[in-house]
């Protein structure tokens, strides 16, 4: 890849972490875009990911972290030297790359603060940095793949901002 993997995950999560202060117990019963989640579901979902992806790193986050511990634990294991370097045998992936991994998850918490945005009724403007890297990582998995962790591809005008066409590819409904 050639863009560094480590900062897109950063302003990934950082894209997220403003939109979860923004939480109040109120919003946890509130629909999101992610039709199988609440609120409160998709920030667990979020961080949940965060904390098994974090572990290829070297993250010390473990199950039942809040956000604020799994991205504390998952920046403070990317900041080692040489945590993406590598691959791994994934169960579902096969033998891959760290640095694809890391992509797996900055795509995924990248989708999910959009989707926090749209819960939260906020403002949903997501990274520009990260949205040509998100499109070309989510579009190089396999159709079923790209399926069973984002959903069905969608159709975006041609006309469509560049963050249009990352959502449709990751099947999300703008």
């Amino acid at each position: 890849m050639t863009t560094d993997q480590i900062a897109l995950w950063t302003s990934a999560a950082e894209a997220f972490d403003a939109r979860h202060k923004l939480i109040t117990p109120d919003h946890h019963s509130r629909p999101t875009p992610c039709d199988d989640f609440d609120v409160a579901a998709l920030v667990d979902h979020a961080t949940g990911a965060q904390v098994g992806l974090g572990q290829i790193f070297g993250s010390a986050a473990q199950e039942g972290a809040d956000w604020a511990e799994a991205r504390d634990a998952m920046a403070a294991a990317l900041a080692t030297p040489g945590s993406t370097d590598g691959s791994i045998d994934h169960p579902f992936f096969g033998n891959v790359t760290k640095e694809r991994m890391l992509a797996i998850a900055t795509n995924d918490i990248l989708i999910h603060a959009w989707d926090l945005s749209r819960a939260l009724e906020v403002d949903d403007t997501l990274p520009e940095q990260n949205l040509q890297p998100a499109i070309d990582g989510i579009e190089a998995f396999e159709p079923h793949a790209r399926e069973a962790l984002f959903g069905p591809p969608l159709d975006a005008a041609e006309s469509a901002s560049l963050q249009d066409k990352m959502l449709a590819v990751a099947g999300r409904k703008v």
